[in-house]
C-alpha cells in the first residue's frame, strides 16, 4: 500500500486554512437583530416621545442576560425613560453614564437569557430633537444608531407629527451605511409617515431620516431653554470643568501675585517730558506694545526736531519731505529706523490713504527698534503663563466634539472659516480706513473663532468654551509687569500726563510762563503718544487765542494736525502702513438633512448583548 504524499497533506492545509475564513464569514450571524422598528411622535411643544421595538435572536453567545443599548447626549437633553419592556411584560434594566451618552443595561444580571427571538421594547421622552431652521422645522434622528454589535435585518421609523404640520416638498432624506456615508440610501418612504430599508444593515451601519415640515406648528424654545437644553446630558463634563476652572483661578491668583504686581507706584506731578524718553517711547512703556498710531507720533516728533516736514494738499493727502539740517539733531532709534526708510532713495513720500508697502516696512523696522531698545529691562509679559488656559480650553473642545455632530457640520464649518477670511480680504482694508482702532485682525480672528465654534459646538457649548478662556485672557493683562525701572519710568510718564490734562493756566505754564507757544508746539508729540492731543490743543487755544495757537502750530511745522486734524492723519497713514489680507472662497451644498448622512442628526448610538 502507498503513502499519501506529504505534500498533498501541506496542500491540503493550506487550502482549509484560506477558504476557511471566507466560509465562516459568509455563514448566516447566529445573532442578530431581526427587526428594529421605531415609532417617533413629535409634539407641539418640541419634546419628542420615541418607542423602539427590536426582535433579537439570541444564542447565548453575546446575549447571555440580555442586551444594552446606548442612548447618546449628542444635542439631545431631558431623558425620560418612560418604559422598558420584553415579551411585553417589564423588563429590569440599570442606566449608566458614558463618554458617549447613557447606557441601558436590560435584563436581569442574576438570570440567563434562554436562547431563542425576544422582542425589546424601550420607551422614552426626549427634548432638542427637533431642529429649527429658517423656513422649516426638522426631525433629523439617526433610527438605529451605527454602533450596534449585530446586523440589522430589516428597520423602519414611523413618524407622528402635530396636528397642522405637512411634510414641505422635498422635505424628506433617507440615509443608510456607516457613519459618513452620504450615498444613495438602501431605503424607500412611504407617504409621509413610514420610512424603511430595502436591505439588512451589517454591524454598524445605520438608518438616519430627515422630515421637514411648515414652520409654526412646534413651538421653539427660548435662548435660555436652548442652552440649558445644551448643556444637559454634560454632567460628567461641567463638573470636571468647574473643578478644573476653579483650579485654574488659583493658579492664576497665585502666577499674578509672583509676577503680575507691578512695583509700587511713585507718582508726582512734573512739568517736563521723562528724561530720555522720545514719544514713541512714552507710547510704547505705557501700552507695552507698538500699535498702528505709533507712525504718526514719531513723525509728529520728527516734525518738531525739524527733521520733515508735512504737507497737507488740496484733495485732502498729505506729502512727506526730507529736510536739511543746519546743526545735526540727536534721534532716538525709532525715528532714525523711520528715516532711513522712508527716504533711503527719495526726499519725498505721499501719504493718501493706500497701501504703500514702504510704510509697511516702516511700521516693521519701528517696532524691531523699539523692541531691541526695551529689550526686557522695562516690563516682563510673561506669556507662558498663559498655557495652562489653552491646554484647558483644548481639553474642553475635544470633550465637547466627542459628543458633538461634527460630521455633518464639517462642511459647513469649512466653509464658513474660508467665507470669514474672504469677508476681511474683501472689507478688512476698507474698514481699517474709516476705524483704524476698531477694525482688527486680532478682534476679527476673536469674531470668527467664536463663530465657528458656535457652528461645530452649538450655543451652549460655545459659551463654556469662552468661559474657560476667560480667566486667561483677563490674567494676559494683568500678568503683564513692570520690572523697577519701567515703573520708574511710568511714573515720570503718570506725571506728565497729569501735567498735559490740566486746564488751568499757573498749572499749564508753569514751566515757562513767558513761552507758551514754544512749550506747546514740543510737547505736542508727546500729547499724542498720550492721547490727549486734542484737549492739550483747546487748552492753548483757550489761553493763546485760536488764531495765536494757529500761527503757532504752522510756523513749527504742526498745521497738518492743528484744528483736529490729527485724527484724518493717523487714519490716513494706518491706511498707508496695513495690507489688506489676500482673499479666499469657498462652497458648500445646502438642503433638508443639512446636507447630512448616514449617522448625522439626533438619535443613534448602538447596543449589544450582555
Amino acid at each position: 500500500m502507498k503513502k499519501f504524499p506529504a505534500f498533498l497533506c501541506f496542500l491540503f492545509l493550506g487550502a482549509a486554512l484560506f477558504v476557511w475564513p471566507a466560509v465562516s464569514s459568509a455563514a448566516p450571524a447566529r445573532e442578530a437583530i431581526e427587526r428594529f422598528d421605531a415609532f417617533a411622535a413629535v409634539s407641539a411643544d418640541s419634546s419628542v416621545q420615541v418607542t423602539e421595538r427590536i426582535v433579537v435572536r439570541s444564542a447565548a453567545d453575546k446575549i447571555r442576560r440580555g442586551i444594552f443599548r446606548v442612548l447618546p447626549d449628542k444635542g439631545l437633553s431631558g431623558y425620560e425613560i418612560l418604559s422598558v419592556r420584553r415579551a411585553g411584560r417589564p423588563e429590569p434594566y440599570t442606566v449608566k453614564s458614558s463618554r458617549s451618552g447613557r447606557t441601558l443595561y436590560i435584563g436581569d444580571k442574576d438570570a440567563a437569557l434562554p436562547p431563542g427571538q425576544h422582542i425589546y421594547e424601550i420607551s422614552y421622552r426626549v427634548q432638542g430633537a427637533v431642529r429649527f431652521q429658517k423656513d422649516f422645522d426638522e426631525f433629523y434622528w439617526n433610527v438605529t444608531g451605527n454602533e450596534w454589535q449585530f446586523p440589522i435585518r430589516s428597520a423602519s421609523l414611523r413618524l407622528t407629527l402635530p396636528e397642522g404640520a405637512q411634510i414641505v416638498p422635498g422635505g424628506v432624506s433617507l440615509y443608510t451605511g456607516y457613519a459618513g456615508d452620504s450615498g444613495p440610501a438602501a431605503a424607500r418612504a412611504s407617504g409621509d409617515s413610514f420610512f424603511f430599508t430595502t436591505r439588512p444593515l451589517a454591524a454598524g451601519e445605520g438608518f438616519t431620516v430627515s422630515a421637514a415640515w411648515n414652520k409654526g406648528v412646534v413651538k421653539e424654545p427660548s435662548a435660555a431653554q436652548k442652552i440649558t437644553s445644551g448643556l444637559a446630558g454634560y454632567g460628567r463634563e461641567i463638573g470636571w470643568f468647574s473643578l478644573a476652572w476653579v483650579l485654574l483661578l488659583v493658579y492664576y491668583a497665585c502666577a499674578w501675585y509672583w509676577t503680575g504686581k507691578d512695583p509700587k507706584a511713585r507718582v508726582l506731578r512734573q512739568f517736563e517730558p521723562p528724561s530720555g524718553l522720545s514719544p514713541a517711547q512714552v507710547r510704547y512703556v505705557r501700552w507695552m506694545k507698538c500699535d498702528s498710531q505709533m507712525l504718526s507720533v514719531i513723525i509728529m516728533s520728527l516734525v518738531q526736531k525739524g527733521c520733515i516736514s508735512v504737507t497737507k494738499n488740496d484733495s485732502g493727502t498729505f506729502t512727506l519731505t526730507r529736510t536739511e539740517l543746519q546743526t545735526p539733531v540727536l534721534l532716538s532709534s525709532e525715528e532714525q529706523a523711520l528715516v532711513n526708510v522712508l527716504f533711503e532713495s527719495r526726499t519725498q513720500l505721499p501719504v493718501n490713504n493706500r497701501y504703500n508697502t514702504v510704510f509697511q516696512a516702516a511700521g516693521a523696522s519701528v517696532r524691531r527698534a523699539l523692541k531691541k531698545w526695551e529689550g526686557g529691562r522695562l516690563f516682563a509679559r510673561n506669556v507662558w503663563y498663559n498655557a495652562p488656559t489653552f491646554l484647558f480650553a483644548a481639553a474642553l473642545i475635544g470633550a465637547l466634539g466627542a459628543k458633538a455632530d461634527w460630521p455633518s457640520r464639517f462642511t459647513a464649518v469649512y466653509t464658513a472659516a474660508f467665507m470669514a477670511f474672504w469677508l476681511y480680504g474683501m472689507l478688512g482694508g476698507i474698514l481699517k480706513r474709516f476705524w483704524p482702532r476698531v477694525v482688527s485682525i486680532g478682534r476679527y480672528a476673536l469674531l470668527v473663532l467664536a463663530v465657528l465654534l458656535f457652528m461645530l459646538l452649538g450655543a451652549a457649548q460655545t459659551v463654556l468654551v469662552w468661559v474657560a478662556l476667560t480667566p486667561g485672557i483677563v490674567f494676559y493683562y494683568l500678568v503683564r509687569a513692570y520690572t523697577p525701572l519701567g515703573r520708574r519710568h511710568m511714573d515720570g510718564i503718570e506725571g506728565f500726563l497729569q501735567y498735559l490734562e490740566v486746564a488751568e493756566k499757573y498749572r499749564v505754564f508753569a514751566s515757562d510762563p513767558t513761552d507758551a507757544a514754544r512749550v506747546y508746539c514740543d510737547y505736542l508729540p508727546y500729547a499724542a503718544a498720550l492721547d490727549v492731543q486734542n484737549k492739550w490743543q483747546r487748552t492753548l487755544q483757550a489761553e493763546l487765542g485760536w488764531s495765536a495757537a494757529e500761527r503757532a502750530a504752522h510756523s513749527r511745522g504742526f498745521g497738518f494736525v492743528s484744528g483736529g486734524k490729527f485724527t484724518v492723519f493717523s487714519n490716513a497713514l494706518c491706511a498707508a502702513a496695513h495690507s489688506p489680507q489676500s482673499s479666499s472662497s469657498g462652497r458648500s451644498s445646502s438642503g433638508f438633512g443639512g446636507g447630512g448622512c448616514s449617522g448625522g442628526g439626533r438619535g443613534g448610538g448602538g447596543g449589544g448583548g450582555w
